[in-house]
């Protein structure tokens, strides 16, 4: 940094005038510097401004300072400021490496180019390199892109052939100008090297960050893969490989070339492969590691054209149609010169391993047995072997599947002879059984042979882990992992290993998935994906993750395109049906399961995830009969191991038995090329040879540390939960409640005990209810004013009596997904009784399910009081009236948000007619809304907080008991503001909820009329009080009221199973609201024809009669 006078007189006064030398200079501004970077990442970029203002003091044209300022401006949302310190950055320092890094960053902060980048990245996900390309270039106009976005363009761009250079000059240009950034030279020295004019220099670069501690490992993979295709070093190109070797001495394969080298000798793999130009392979496995298909796709074809007689150019090409889907360009490729050289050993070969490649066995043996016994090379040998195995297995899966037991086992026990010690052959065969429906048996099978050697079989410690993957079992697979962790792998083995652990890693994501975590398995996968970025199956476990996150129109679009590149893969197509189902595109989600279905109609796997399906969808009827097809095919299926051999000459196409051409002899070791590719590895990406030692420890996923273990559970207990959820039901139960108020008149004691029995009717259940009533609300005080205020009022004498009410209500209810419909009447043997029911219904309207609507059309009795509930009849007048329903409508909507959903708003409206017998009409709305936030102790409990609102009012006060009043509270305006409360835990046996809150109500009463619906009476009233009043009463009017106080509530409930079919259950609640305080209890059994095995879930469902589980209004 240069100093101006100004600037060194401007440092000293900073300083307090203290005695600083020129050398401190540099230490104030990096002070100054480092707050200001400081404060701006802790988002404080008022006081990140005032540290670089501090720096400008000093040297107005210190263009860091400048920089910052501007980054702090765009960070408060202030671009225009931004762009003055732009304008002023390039007067006083034209020359800045900020002035680039600025423009960029006001643009990429402009409102469009953030939705333009995130349609490139999209685009370069799908594989649409010139999409990518055009999007990204609109998104950055006239600007050169820099830093992190700088990488991901040229990466882009170095994936075209076309723009390859202009992505190389890209990372050249960003290298010269970013010289400390180490990772930017890591990016540029990387696609140096996959160009053999420019591979030394890149190598040379390599070199020098292999001593930067944070890329040595990146650096070194690097720089031993440019070693490798260059192949065995000239005497010019020795001193690369033994700097190479000073860094990593152990390395076998880099030493090994480096004799052949120097000896002149021709590489013994080289010449040991039938390849007729091993040049123009190195050349495509260089393009197909820097990710450039197209530039592989042109070697391969130029190299057939230069000698169209090599069976292996043409394979590594067909595998390139295969990569695309061409599937018939790769098969002609390959026949086409099989017509013109028919009995070439290597051309045959060739063929069956480009069957063996698209998963075609059968086909596959049929071309590798056509080769002469006697011309068999080890490595032809044994991929007849592997070919035959295959083979049987396929068909010993598909007898067991069919039922043909005794077949099925004929196969696998002739298989397992063949297997003999060999660990591939043995992980095959174990997950056969598998997939035949023989888990134990294929589990057991390597358990053993791990057992029996100790442990100390690398290869066989593999395929165990695999099969423990396969069958779930995480635990006992990460301490496989460990295992080998601390094993010498040889390449091909830490090549499986890798395999084996990327897998793990994947499985860990879905298991984090179904524990309801999707978006740390999004970050899981998403890192994964950046391993692999073609992994079908990386991509299908984030689709999955995607749509457990509400995120289906991603998770569609990402399976969309797999679909077009894998017709008929069948788990990308249940992905599809996993996704629509999740969108809520419930016809979509049918359509796309019926084709998966017909895969394998009779496959238990495949009918077991259908009936997982059809259960999503609430389809409980059809997802039975599938889990019930599931297990009844397994059970065909199973075999018990000491099932008998017999004979086979029916199979036709089995092959020729592998050991009948060494004569019991174990085959010689293959060559290494040949064998990985047998074993559908890709020879070209092969970094190291087969029998290299890899003596240090390998690395395990960072996953591995949590252990996630979910165990999926199995069709019977996926049935098992349907019939529970299904079973027929009776419960009973006692209910008593007591509100506050006058004897006689709004005091109210209801005793009810409903008994209902439910039963399943297609996919919801029917229930019929049957409840006794009884209602007391004392007797009315002899006195003037309870006299005055009951009946007819100042225009009856005598004593009122008022007897209890008692009834019995019948009604009947539907329930099935989201709707809800039921009909009943109020108590038989009340006053007055009335037919009621209601349908209501609920969904999500986006396909995140993150915003729920529910509507509900009701007419439901008032329950306030007697004369509200059942109505009365005034004794000294016989005047009967009461018997009030509320007949309307209720809508609501939620929205949830937040990590993992736990926070959400609501708000409700709701209007309804309130009519009754001789009672005045009226109407009431409603509104209300409010806010929470959950938090989730533990797996087990949660906690809620929030913050609540209710807001009613009724046209008219008919809050009182006499004749045409309805005895229900009914204030023109009504506003209460709560805090809500609640805890919710389950055990095993036992859940609870309780819920309280507490908050401020206000309510504002206008008064009303004697008797609203009778003006004679009225008047009459009117009258006699005006002549004799009474409690300071001169007209038959109830006053206006006006009361504000504090509100609270409290509901608390609990389910306990006591056996395995009988539950006990309570609640317990308690309110003041408005004009009356009220507390209520009740306990209820419930009964299970089923046996309940699974664990109680939240929410609790107790038993509530008719006229207590809705709303009073």
């Amino acid at each position: 940094m240069k100093f101006s006078p100004l600037k060194l007189t401007a440092c000293t006064l900073l300083l307090a005038s203290s005695p600083v030398a020129f050398s401190q200079a540099d230490s104030a501004f990096k002070v100054l510097s480092d707050q200001a970077q400081f404060w701006q990442s802790k988002g404080d970029y008022a006081k990140a401004a005032q540290s670089w203002k501090k720096i400008l003091l000093i040297d107005p044209a210190d263009d860091k300072a400048l920089y910052g300022l501007a980054i702090s401006e765009l960070n408060s949302k202030n671009p225009e400021n931004a762009k003055s310190y732009l304008a002023k950055l390039k007067s006083v320092s034209p020359n800045s490496k900020y002035i680039i890094s600025l423009e960029q960053e006001i643009v990429l902060r402009s409102t469009n180019s953030g939705t333009l980048i995130e349609s490139a990245r999209k685009a370069s996900q799908r594989g649409d390199v010139e999409k990518s390309k055009q999007l990204f270039e609109q998104a950055l106009g006239n600007i050169k892109p820099q830093g992190p976005l700088g990488l991901e363009y040229y990466s882009v761009l170095d994936r075209n052939k076309e723009s390859k250079k202009e992505a190389i000059e890209g990372f050249a240009r960003m290298a010269k100008e970013s010289p400390e950034d180490p990772l930017i030279q890591l990016e540029y020295a990387k696609r140096l090297i996959t160009v053999e004019s420019s591979r030394t220099e890149g190598i040379n670069r390599l070199a020098g960050l292999a001593s930067d501690p944070t890329l040595k490992e990146a650096a070194v993979e690097n720089w031993r893969q440019a070693l490798i295709w260059g192949g065995p070093p000239n005497s010019r190109a020795t001193a690369q490989f033994d700097r190479y070797l000073k860094v990593v001495p152990d390395d076998a394969e880099i030493r090994a070339l480096l004799a052949e080298g120097k000896s002149g000798a021709v590489r013994a793999n080289v010449s040991s492969e039938p390849y007729h130009n091993p040049k123009i392979l190195r050349d495509a496995k260089a393009a197909l590691a820097a990710g450039d298909d197209q530039m592989a796709f042109q070697i391969l074809q130029d190299g057939i054209a230069g000698d169209p007689t090599d069976p292996w150019t043409r394979f590594e090409l067909a595998k390139l149609y295969l990569k695309e889907g061409q599937k018939q360009e790769a098969i002609g490729l390959v026949n086409g010169l099989l017509s013109s050289q028919p009995n070439d050993p290597n051309t045959i070969y060739a063929t069956a391993m480009l069957y063996s490649q698209m998963d075609d066995w059968p086909n596959a043996l049929k071309f590798i047995e056509k080769v002469n016994p006697r011309l068999r090379s080890p490595s032809i040998a044994e991929f007849q072997r592997a070919a035959w195995m295959e083979v049987q297995l396929i068909y010993a899966v598909e007898f067991a599947r069919k039922g043909s037991t005794t077949q099925s086992m004929s196969v696998f026990n002739r298989a397992e002879i063949i297997a003999g010690q060999d660990p591939a052959l043995l992980g095959k065969l174990s997950r056969a059984y598998i997939d035949a429906g023989m888990t134990d048996k294929g589990v057991n099978l390597l358990r053993q042979k791990v057992t029996l050697s100790a442990g100390k079989s690398t290869d066989l410690l593999i395929e165990y882990g695999n099969v423990l993957l396969k069958t779930n079992q995480s635990v006992e697979s990460s301490n496989i992992l460990r295992q080998l962790q601390l094993k010498s792998l040889s390449a091909e083995q830490k090549q499986n290993f890798d395999q084996l652990v990327y897998a793990y890693s994947v499985k860990q994501a879905e298991s984090l998935v179904q524990l309801g975590k999707p978006r740390e398995a999004i970050r899981i996968l998403v890192d994964l994906q950046n391993q692999r970025p073609t992994d079908s199956g990386t991509l299908i476990a984030l689709s999955n993750a995607y749509a457990a996150n509400g995120q289906g129109p991603k998770a569609i679009e990402l399976l969309q395109n797999l679909e077009e590149k894998y017709p008929n893969n069948p788990d990308i197509i249940y992905s599809l049906v996993l996704a629509n189902i999740q969108s809520r595109n419930f016809p979509k989600a049918l359509g796309h399961l019926e084709r998966y279905i017909t895969f394998d109609p009779n496959n238990p796997d495949i009918l077991d995830k259908a009936g997982r399906a059809y259960r999503s969808m609430n389809k409980l009827t059809t997802a039975q009969e599938y889990f019930n097809a599931s297990i009844e095919n397994k059970e065909r299926n199973a075999v018990s191991s000491g099932s008998s051999s017999s004979s086979l000459a029916n199979i036709t196409s089995l092959g020729t038995i592998p050991t009948d051409f060494y004569k019991g002899k174990i085959p010689p070791k293959p060559e290494p090329s040949r064998l990985m590719a047998a074993r559908g590895k890709n020879p070209l990406s092969d970094p190291f040879a087969m029998d290299t030692e890899i003596p240090n420890p390998v690395a395990l996923p960072k996953y591995l540390a949590n252990n996630i273990n979910v165990k999926p559970t199995s069709t019977e207990e996926a049935l098992q939960e349907i019939k529970e959820t299904q079973s027929p039901q009776v419960l009973a139960g006692l209910s008593f409640r007591s509100r506050t108020g006058d004897s006689g008149s709004s005091r109210l004691t209801d005793t009810q005990t409903p008994v209902e029995i439910r039963m399943p009717l297609g996919d919801g259940k029917v229930a019929a209810r049957v409840t006794p009533v009884n209602l007391n609300s004392g007797s009315v005080a002899q006195n003037t004013y309870s006299s005055l205020t009951y009946g007819s009022g100042p225009l009856a004498t005598g004593t009122v009596n008022t007897p209890q009410v008692s009834g019995l209500g019948l009604s009947l209810a539907y329930d099935v997904n989201n709707l809800g419909l039921d009909i009943g009447m109020t108590p038989q043997g009340f006053q007055y009784s009335t037919i009621t029911g209601g349908i209501r219904y609920g969904t999500y309207i986006n396909s995140a399910n993150t915003i729920r609507v529910t509507g509900a059309l009701s007419s439901r009795p008032v329950t306030d009081s007697v004369l509200s509930f059942g109505g009365v009849t005034d004794n000294r007048t016989n005047l009967s009236w009461g018997g009030v329903t509320a007949t309307g409508g209720r809508i609501g909507v939620s929205k949830s948000f937040g990590i993992d959903n736990t926070n959400a708003l609501y708000a409700n409206a709701s209007y309804h007619a309130i009519e009754g017998n001789n009672v005045d009409s009226n109407t009431r709305t409603e509104f209300s809304g409010g806010v929470y936030k959950e938090f989730r102790q533990t797996g087990s409990e949660r906690f809620r907080i929030g913050l609540n609102m209710t807001n009613f009012g009724f046209n008219k006060d008919l809050s009182y008991y006499t004749y045409g009043q309805g005895g229900y509270f009914s204030p023109q305006q009504y506003l209460a503001v709560s805090i809500p409360l609640s805890v919710e835990g389950q055990q095993e046996d036992l859940i609870y909820s309780v819920t309280g809150s507490l908050g401020w109500q206000s309510f504002n009463q206008d008064g009303s009329n004697f008797f609203p619906t009778n003006i004679g009476m009225q008047n009459a009233a009117n009258a006699s009080l005006a002549a004799n009043p009474q409690f300071g009463k001169s007209a038959a009017i109830y006053p206006s009221n006006s009361v504000s106080n504090l509100s609270y509530s409290l509901n608390a409930s609990t389910l306990y199973k006591l056996e395995p079919q009988l539950f006990l259950g309570g609640v317990l609640q308690f309110e003041n609201s408005g004009n009356y305080n009220q507390w209520a209890a009740s306990l209820f059994l419930r009964y299970s024809f089923e046996e309940i095995t699974q664990s109680l879930k939240l929410p609790i469902s107790p038993l509530l009669s008719p006229y207590s589980q809705f709303p009073a209004y």
